[in-house]
């Protein structure tokens, strides 16, 4: 089988110079057409593609859009054939290189340079719209400069391989699927709906904020980019001279979420582009951005890059469920501990971390440049999102320190609240803060080292504003690892959920299910429900007086999890009660279970708790069995495995928090849950009274097969703490600090930690 031409060879009739660019699939090459005496660039596909006819009708419908197109700013196409096995298209060579290179190596563009680029691009979508030519990959790679140093810039738009007409249906596009690259694809073309002159438009309002931050708009896994475009809100620079708000003007239309805001046409864009690129910056406009930090990236990954659907690595996908966890570490939520025969015990987590957030915290600052300097250097502005230069569609990031620690050997299996692999339970804190109308979550993931929990570097991160997003462990393709997924539920009763997890295969996946129910709460679990050895979504929809139905979204293994079907509904609380409900494997046949406890309100008279325990059967669950007691005032019930033998027991917390909270434990009895037991107490954060600020959750932070108890909150407005009490298998012992970091809490709203009580 021919190879791809090598530098010094004659391909066809045309020379081969020297080499622009090699991908999977070909190279691109500067050569000299030896019929015509001039360069050429040659895009030459490999001979094993070149026998794919899919690929083939792909290859030859660039050159058919290209050869239609009559723009000064679209790249002209030459000739395309096939030699010696291999097609190829011949191009205009453009001397200047792309746009992504130029932004990596020299950083952010001038203001009014990068708005004449934009409105340059802008030129060329029109013809090509006007055409009937939809581009559909939008990105700084795909922009070419004629002259990066000349001070009459000209771009060509170029790479039409995966453009539509629109006088042809897409059948090399699978239905569902997605053509683009993630950090610069539509909300729509995400969700795999087709696309439109509009997508192109929102394409190019990424582009134009690229150029001007030299950043993508979104950064972090291709799973969080393609959130974060759905519901994050548009970027803003900050500042209040007359080219900062033409910019944010831009911006706000180009961007839009739906596409019906956006610019009517490309030439309107085009039209304030010129305006903005004819519009001066005060004297004194800033030149240090305002960071606004990215979500976690993982150990050995990379930034975004790459078209949507490819594939991505271990750790990438790992991040895409856990943008909340600082430190370049996977979040979580809760795992139950390791106990038991076989795959009897499983990871069950309750998932609490639900976050309303935006990615942008103050915005980005304009950076005032001299004229782009052609010495290679880098300019001093760094992109929204601290990173320098990446332009979002070239592999970047920097490898993360492998911070394992020494640890205990630990049980067989998955350890509870484990969240870095180490074999020791970690624990994550969340505060929001409001800004007008906007909320921002600021995460720190505390890491086990057997004896204290570090706190890591603290992060704001995004999954949209009016956005639950819930974090979780479970073992999605039955290995026995547990992997994590995210749940975002958006506010509005017929907005769809959307999932997200990477594998520890290297696999990953991000997808949409129906709402199953039009209440306006859901609250998801982990868990084993049908018993075929991979773990299920089970969704709670509840709100006050109607009754709480349960969903189930069936595991799938690396295919992730179905639609959504009903499994059971019971009475939900009146609108004077408080509710709880846990999931856990109470009685350790590897099923999940449900307990639901209704409390009255303790200034009640004769307050009286009913707790009703219902066990997997692997279809459903039974009828349940109900137990009543005393109210105790329970201010969290938590499940998981306090004596290492292979059930779940529930964990309740109550008191007043004065000086300290009593802690119960209860068991699988003969008839539901038995009676609770005391089991120790635990310290007040702050110890003053006013301790109802902490949440508490469980997590094996020694490594020893037993959940511990763990209490997180405010010791005053410029600290937080974690205090835990360690279980022996049969009590809680002393409380123990096991660490203390500082954080600015005084604008804070109510915290939230992983695996609290839910609802």
């Amino acid at each position: 089988m021919a190879s791809l031409p090598r530098v010094g060879d004659q391909f066809d009739r045309y020379r081969i110079d020297h080499e622009i660019g090699r991908g999977g699939m070909g190279v691109v090459l500067g050569a000299t057409d030896l019929s015509l005496h001039r360069q050429v660039a040659l895009k030459v596909v490999s001979a094993e593609l070149g026998d794919s006819e899919e690929f083939l009708r792909r290859f030859d419908r660039e050159a058919t859009l290209l050869a239609r197109l009559d723009s000064p700013h679209v790249i002209e196409i030459y000739d395309h054939g096939e030699h010696e096995g291999c097609p190829y298209i011949a191009t205009q060579y453009v001397a200047g290189g792309d746009l992504g290179g130029q932004l990596r190596a020299r950083g952010p563009m001038p203001p009014q340079l990068a708005a004449t680029l934009c409105a340059q691009v802008a030129d060329a979508l029109a013809d090509a719209h006007r055409a009937g030519v939809v581009h559909r990959d939008i990105k700084p790679s795909n922009v070419l400069l004629r002259d990066a140093t000349a001070a009459d810039l000209h771009v060509y738009l170029c790479d039409f391989g995966i453009a539509r007409a629109g006088d042809e249906a897409d059948h090399l596009t699978a239905p569902g699927a997605v053509a683009g690259t993630w950090s610069y694809l539509s909300p729509e073309c995400g969700e795999g709906r087709e696309a439109t002159p509009a997508s192109d438009l929102y394409s190019l309002g990424c582009l134009f904020w690229a150029a001007l931050t030299g950043t993508a708009p979104y950064v972090g896994s291709d799973v969080e980019i393609a959130i974060a475009h759905q519901t994050s809100p548009v970027r803003q620079l900050t500042g209040s001279d007359d080219f900062t708000r033409w910019a944010n003007a831009i911006l706000a239309r180009s961007m839009a979420k739906d596409p019906a805001d956006r610019y009517p046409d490309a030439e309107a864009m085009r039209q304030d582009l010129l305006a903005a690129a004819a519009t001066p910056l005060a004297p004194g406009s800033g030149i240090t951005p305002v960071p606004v930090p990215a979500p976690a990236t993982p150990t050995g990954a990379s930034g975004p890059s790459g078209s949507a659907g490819s594939g991505s690595s271990a750790a990438a996908a790992a991040a895409a469920a856990a943008a909340a966890t600082p430190g370049r570490r996977r979040a979580t939520g809760r795992g139950a501990s390791s106990g038991g025969a076989g795959r009897g015990r499983r990871p069950l987590v309750l998932a609490g971390v639900a976050a309303l957030a935006v990615l942008v915290a103050g915005g980005t600052a304009l950076a005032v440049t001299t004229p782009w300097s052609d010495d290679g250097s880098t300019s001093s502005a760094t992109g929204a999102d601290g990173d320098s230069g990446d332009s979002g569609d070239g592999a970047s990031g920097a490898e993360a320190t492998d911070q394992a620690s020494a640890a205990p050997e630990p049980p067989e299996g998955p350890i509870a609240g484990d969240i870095d692999a180490d074999g020791l339970g970690d624990a994550v804190s969340i505060y929001p803060v409001q800004q007008g109308d906007i909320y921002s979550f600021f995460s720190t993931s505390l890491l086990s080292d057997g004896e204290q929990l570090e706190a890591q570097p603290e992060r704001d991160y995004a999954v949209g504003a009016r956005t639950l997003r819930t974090i979780t462990l479970a073992d999605v393709d039955g290995n026995g690892l547990s992997e994590v997924v995210s749940v975002y539920v958006p506010a509005g009763r017929d907005r769809r959920i959307y999932v997200a997890a990477g594998l520890t295969d290297g696999g990953e996946f991000g997808f949409n299910i129906d709402r199953p129910s039009d209440a306006r709460n859901v609250t998801p679990w982990a868990g084993d429900v049908d018993g075929d050895g991979l773990d299920d979504l089970l969704l709670l929809a509840w709100e006050p007086d109607r009754p709480y139905e349960f969903f189930v979204a069936h595991g799938q293994g690396e295919d992730g999890f179905g639609e959504a079907e009903p499994l059971m509904e019971v009475d939900g609380p009146g609108e004077d009660l408080t509710p709880t409900v846990e999931a856990g494997d109470y009685d350790g046949d590897g099923l999940l279970d449900v307990v639901v406890s209704t409390s009255p309100d303790p200034l009640a008279d004769d307050p009286e708790q009913v707790t009703t325990l219902y066990l997997g059967t692997g279809d459903g669950f039974d009828e349940g069995t109900s137990s009543t007691g005393e109210d105790g005032f329970d201010i969290a019930t938590l499940a998981g495995d306090v004596d290492a033998d292979g059930d779940d027991e529930l964990v309740s917390v109550s008191g007043t928090g004065e000086d300290y909270f009593e802690v119960s434990v209860r068991g699988l009895g003969e008839e539901g849950l038995g009676e609770p037991v005391g089991a120790g107490v635990i310290d007040s954060v702050t110890g003053d009274g006013g301790d109802l600020q902490a949440r508490f959750t469980l997590s094996d932070v020694d490594g020893d097969g037993r959940v511990d108890l763990l209490a997180v909150g405010p010791q005053d407005d410029r600290t937080a703490k974690v205090l835990v009490v360690r279980s022996d298998g049969e009590r809680f012992g002393d409380t123990e600090e096991w660490a203390s970091w500082s954080a600015d809490l005084t604008y804070r709203l109510e915290q939230s930690v992983m695996g609290q009580t839910v609802p």
